[in-house]
């Protein structure tokens, strides 16, 4: 509390460094207080002096005796006032524990009632002293208005500004005056102040929390958004990472094929190469290691077949259906299937 009451002195004595020049600290936070007694509608709250100590605020004063001693270090103070027993005349009653939160109005009618001219020169506060089955006892302490008057008066002469009248025998009773209302109001301007302020910072870190969190959220909808992205496009290049590997196979299968099978051209030639010219082929077919195809020729077909047969590629050459002859042309039409000799073992 001392180094936020030098922190708001130095503060305060910056701004104002003709103060701070004549006064030592704690003289110069006097005169400064002083100056924002009068900024703040009239006075500072003691909360900010020092938190819960009163004194700091109002100052306390026993009244024994009327009239009031003369003390001119009352001036410009707020003073509490406790009133002495000497002042206070006390009454005993007996009331209905049933009265309940009707008991104050009970305790006013019985005292208007059993005092001269309804009271109306008396000031009371009432006290449960004893509660008994049914029944309160209750003490009644009672005072002239026109001593509190009195007080008030003498008080203004001072220069001094009342704000409550107790009992000092019952001080936690409800004060036989008071003018809190206009003595506190600095009280109530900075406590409202000061709760606006608390409200304000802690709306300042919610909202900057919700706006905080509202990024994060939208931070993190976008990196699941992008995650989803490349979710997909992983899903895409591994799809198309397999249909280039069953690519590749289908090809390096086909090369495979391709190699262990035999050319179309070399059979071709070894044909041309080996049938004479009055033999030609009309239909040519190549499946993996057979082959078949059909033609004319005006030789005998067997001899045909003993032409093929030695070829070094043909396995097996066998005739196909009829041989079909052509009286006008001449010409014997013939279809033959070869089995081929697989390419490893040709040449061996």
């Amino acid at each position: 509390m001392i180094e936020s009451l030098n922190a708001t002195s130095h503060a305060l004595t910056d701004f104002h460094k003709p103060l701070k020049a004549t006064f030592d600290i704690k003289s110069g936070l006097r005169s400064i207080l002083k100056t924002t007694w009068t900024w703040s509608f009239g006075g500072l709250p003691g909360l900010l002096v020092l938190p819960g100590a009163r004194r700091e605020w109002s100052q306390p004063l026993t009244v024994a005796k009327l009239p009031i001693d003369s003390r001119p270090d009352l001036k410009g103070k707020t003073i509490d006032v406790f009133l002495s027993d000497d002042f206070v005349l006390e009454r005993e009653l007996t009331l209905p524990r049933a009265l309940g939160r009707k008991l104050q109005q009970a305790v006013d009618l019985n005292i208007r009632q059993s005092l001269p001219q309804n009271a109306v020169n008396l000031t009371w506060r009432y006290q449960i002293t004893k509660r008994d089955g049914v029944n309160l006892r209750v003490k009644v302490l009672l005072t002239k208005t026109s001593v509190l008057a009195s007080i008030n008066k003498q008080l203004a002469d001072s220069g001094a500004t009342l704000r409550t009248v107790c009992l000092s025998s019952a001080p936690r009773l409800k004060p036989l005056c008071d003018n809190r209302w206009s003595t506190d109001r600095s009280v109530r301007t900075w406590a409202t102040i000061s709760a606006g302020l608390l409200i304000s910072c802690g709306l300042m870190f919610m909202f900057g929390g919700l706006r905080q969190i509202s990024h994060m959220d939208a931070h993190l909808a976008t990196l699941k958004a992008k995650k989803a992205e490349l979710t997909a496009q992983a899903v895409d290049l591994r799809s198309r990472g397999e249909e280039q590997s069953q690519v590749r196979a289908n090809i390096q299968g086909d090369l495979q094929q391709f190699a262990g099978e035999y050319h179309r051209l070399n059979i071709l030639t070894d044909l041309t190469a080996a049938l004479s010219d009055e033999t030609w082929v009309s239909e040519f077919q190549l499946r993996g290691n057979a082959l078949s195809f059909s033609g004319f020729t005006k030789e005998d077909v067997s001899d045909v077949i003993k032409v093929i047969r030695v070829l070094p590629w043909a396995a097996q050459v066998d005739l196909e259906g009829p041989v079909s002859f052509d009286s006008y042309t001449r010409f014997s039409r013939f279809e033959l299937s070869v089995k081929l000799t697989p390419r490893s073992q040709v040449g061996q």
